[in-house]
């Protein structure tokens, strides 16, 4: 039997770039309940760390808006128009919804 490398490991690389996404889509279907969207890295750290305080799990999914002066990419400044949409699992909705909104009550 005449095996082609070449064939066979462009095969193995197209079946990793399918396989890694779908892994990492099942990992986190369960974060689907939007709790905020912070706009730019102060927001997200702060909330993210409000967060932590509480050990709430969260997933984060980046939003970049090219519309903006070095949108495009994320470099010198563009970190300013960064949108993260922050995800947790509806059974840690409202634990998310007390760290995140009245935390300074709590402090």
């Amino acid at each position: 039997m005449d095996w082609d490398l070449p064939l066979i490991l462009t095969v193995l690389v197209l079946a990793i770039i399918v396989i890694l996404p779908l892994i990492s889509s099942f990992k986190d279907r369960s974060y689907r309940c939007l709790i905020y969207s912070a706009l730019g890295n102060d927001d997200y750290f702060k909330v993210t760390q409000r967060l932590k305080s509480k050990a709430v799990p969260y997933r984060t999914k980046v939003i970049i808006d090219s519309s903006h002066p070095g949108g495009g990419s994320i470099q010198s400044g563009a970190q300013d128009y960064l949108q993260y949409d922050i995800y947790v699992q509806k059974k840690d909705e409202y634990r998310a919804n007390n760290a995140i909104h009245h935390y300074d009550k709590i402090r």
